[in-house]
């Protein structure tokens, strides 16, 4: 049984790949990685930005006072 929980997602996900690699060119798989990367990125930003603002704000300290220079 946890063969088939472990197995099936990974089955699935080649059977997926295999079809978009199939019916796309690279730069369109590339661009479709690329957006679903940035839409992950832009949900944790928007889940954590009262987080990062206390954070900021907390810490009295500039921001660019942290950046390497």
């Amino acid at each position: 049984a946890v063969e088939v929980l472990i197995s099936t997602p990974q089955a699935i996900s080649l059977a997926l790949g295999s079809l978009l690699v199939s019916l796309l060119s690279y730069r369109q798989i590339f661009a479709v990685i690329a957006t679903v990367i940035l839409i992950g990125a832009l949900q944790t930003l928007l889940t954590l930005r009262r987080e990062i603002r206390e954070d900021l704000t907390s810490s009295g300290q500039d921001l660019s006072a942290s950046l390497p220079r």
